[in-house]
């Protein structure tokens, strides 16, 4: 299933979604309401990177 973005209002699994709500559909949904939604690309995020730890600097005294 993939997400889209609701640009008008709909009627899904009996609620109503507001304009600009994301919902998941099947493709079959999504090909019978057409321009009423904006397909939702998905970013896949990049690995964290840990921030490097400092050293604790040496005191002298």
């Amino acid at each position: 299933m993939a997400k889209y973005t609701s640009s008008s209002y709909l009627l899904h699994g009996g609620e109503v979604v507001l304009p600009g709500t994301e919902v998941e559909l099947t493709d079959e949904q999504a090909k019978r309401l057409g321009s009423k939604l904006t397909a939702v690309q998905e970013v896949k995020a990049k690995a964290e990177e840990k921030p490097k730890e400092e050293k604790p600097k040496n005191k002298k005294g």
